[in-house]
């Protein structure tokens, strides 16, 4: 049986759903936010959602070309979501939102991506998702098959920042499922360029003073 209900955010609804210390990740991180996050794709990700600037506004983007195996995935309901488009940073949560039902399933996984507060999207394209990490659920079109192509979505914040959405830049993973079942989500949040420039020449600097201290002794 479908049900209907209004969500302020889709925390609201899932208790009633469910009953750099070292230098290596430092250079990652920064690969990540100079070259793109297509280096940071985990070997079995089949699904890559982009969330960063583009021409004055912020957009989140998946373009579709991958599937998603629920095979791992406890699933739990099918229920419609009243709420538009929106990110809220401080509890991982995505929506994008074109009308319909949505198959619901449990997983786990990061539960923020910054300090923002929930932020309505200005333009919607695109397929049904939603990715709560905070309440550990993924939403995706109704009757979805698992293996099956799911399709793109756009987002776009018309005139927002990564920084005024509170965002906080990196790549969050979200795996579930083991050996040929395995899959997973990775969420890149990319900062604006002159962020990103700045931690790269930074960290930059860094391995050069480190290479200048433990230099050999003449």
């Amino acid at each position: 049986m479908l049900m209907q209900i209004r969500l302020d955010s889709i925390r609201h609804f899932a208790a009633f759903v469910r009953g750099f210390s070292t230098l290596g990740p430092l250079v990652g991180l920064v690969l990540v936010f100079v070259v793109g996050p297509a280096g940071t794709t985990p070997a079995r990700a089949a699904m890559m959602i982009n969330l960063g600037p583009s021409g004055g506004d912020v957009i989140a983007s998946y373009d579709g070309t991958g599937s998603l195996d629920t095979t791992g995935l406890v699933a739990d309901r099918t229920l419609s979501v009243r709420d538009p488009s929106y990110i809220l940073p401080n509890e991982a949560i995505l929506l994008s939102n074109t009308g319909g039902n949505y198959d619901f399933y449990r997983f786990s996984g990061p539960v923020e991506w910054g300090p923002g507060a929930s932020t309505d999207a200005s333009m919607t394209d695109g397929i049904r998702f939603v990715l709560a990490g905070a309440d550990g659920l993924l939403g995706l079109p109704e009757g979805y098959t698992s293996g099956a192509p799911l399709g793109s979505f756009t987002l776009t914040w018309a005139g927002a920042t990564p920084a005024s959405l509170g965002l906080a830049p990196g790549s969050y993973v979200y795996a579930w499922g083991s050996g040929a079942t395995a899959d997973s989500i990775t969420v890149n949040i990319i900062p604006e360029p002159s962020t990103a420039f700045l931690l790269a020449t930074g960290l930059g600097g860094l391995v050069v003073w480190r290479r200048w201290l433990h230099r050999p002794a003449v």
